[in-house]
């Protein structure tokens, strides 16, 4: 065995050192786009692969917590709906009675409703002011045993704050109605779930939308962030998730009825843009399944939270010295001299480690562990290595 482990060092210290300094430069720019791919848009179809396949070794499974109902094109392109911007609030006051009656725990309205100007001037247009008002009543007349999730839009303010953009409902008199409100906007990364408060203006607290239907639901519930970075999850398809058509709930269908009592609702659109079953369906986003719908996304997030499917990332620090070590190793396994075969396994072998580390690392430790960028890099860079040096061989024996 010593005489093994000193005929290697022997083959690692007879390596040039143009061949350390180049594997060490290497490291560091793998380690710089890393951290440059994790913020781009770029590679998104093999990340979405390898992300969902981690969050598919995990025994805890999705436990969908919500029912959608849903507005669809045969809704929004039928004469009421008429394909309007904005969608008719009138509409969705007499779907919200519908939905109330069934006394859900609570109801989330998906929709933007933003005013005209993000200051509230005006706060509603005069011919849409009559809609926003059987909203506004029907909303009031809410039993107090559900709760009512509006949503908020916001924008960045040059103190580092955010400003809530205003809202046709603002100034309307809910009465005794328990309302919340969270704000719709998504994460950059479409793998994150926004368990985030925002601070706003006056000093004012404002909770994601999933946030406010999970505290709407559970009062008591603990959703403070205690890291810099949002947690991450698997998501699952529509299919997984009770769902029901608007029709259905408004002409009184018992079997879509049935499935609102005493259930965490969220009341959204997913209808297409260019007309029934013509175009891409509107509001869609990035996530790990591809394309999907911002009401689906919610309630992704809403499960997620609910059944404290949370996973946080690594601490910086320990995910540069997982991958610098594996980076090592792979560059010391190449610079050996041993057959292609035994370089392979190797290979293989701290492959292998990579990802049973990441596996390990979300049942264990919740924690995500992303595909390294370095060691990719080292594999290209002993494969040219490799090819020189044949190339080097054959040249001398010529």
């Amino acid at each position: 065995m010593r005489t093994w482990l000193q005929a290697r060092l022997h083959e690692l210290g007879g390596k040039p050192i143009r061949y350390w300094i180049q594997a060490a430069i290497f490291i560091g720019i793998g380690l710089w786009a890393g951290e440059w791919i994790a913020h781009q848009n770029i590679w998104m179809s093999w990340r979405r692969s390898c992300y969902q396949w981690l969050h598919d070794r995990v025994p805890l499974k999705p436990q969908p917590a919500s029912v959608l109902v849903l507005i669809g094109d045969d809704e929004y392109w039928d004469e009421e709906l008429a394909g309007r911007v904005p969608i008719n609030r009138g509409y969705l006051a007499k779907l919200v009675t519908a939905v109330a009656a069934e006394s859900p725990a609570v109801i989330a309205l998906d929709f933007n409703l933003e005013s005209p100007s993000v200051e509230g001037k005006p706060i509603d247009y005069d011919q849409f002011a009559p809609e926003t008002n059987d909203l506004a009543r029907a909303i009031r007349e809410v039993p107090r045993t559900s709760a009512v999730v509006l949503p908020k839009t916001t924008r960045p303010s040059p103190d580092g704050h955010y400003l809530e953009n205003s809202a046709v409902y603002d100034g309307h008199d809910f009465g005794q109605a328990k309302i919340s409100r969270g704000y719709i906007s998504l994460p950059k990364d479409f793998r994150k779930i926004p368990l985030f408060t925002m601070k706003v203006q006056n000093g004012g607290l404002l909770d994601s939308f999933s946030q406010a239907i999970v505290r709407a639901k559970r009062p008591r519930a603990r959703l403070d962030n205690p890291n810099a970075t949002l947690p991450s999850s698997a998501f699952v398809s529509l299919e997984a998730f009770p769902h029901i058509s608007a029709k259905d709930v408004l002409n009184g269908e018992r079997k879509a009825l049935d499935e609102l009592g005493h259930n965490l609702v969220i009341i959204g659109g997913r209808w297409h843009a260019d007309g029934p079953a013509r175009g891409e369906l509107i509001d869609l986003h990035d996530s790990p399944l591809g394309l999907m719908s911002g009401v689906l996304l919610h309630a992704n997030y809403v499960e997620a939270i609910l059944n404290a499917r949370l996973y946080w990332e690594l601490k910086p620090a320990t995910l540069r010295v997982i991958e610098i070590t594996a980076a090592v190793l792979l560059a010391l396994v190449f610079a050996l001299k041993t057959r292609p075969l035994i370089q392979g396994i190797a290979l293989a072998l701290i492959v292998l480690a990579l990802v049973g580390t990441s596996v390990l690392s979300l049942l264990a430790f919740a924690s995500v562990f992303d595909f390294s960028i370095p060691v990719i890099i080292i594999i290209g860079h002993a494969l040219v290595e490799r090819f020189v040096e044949r190339k080097k061989l054959g040249a001398s024996t010529e």
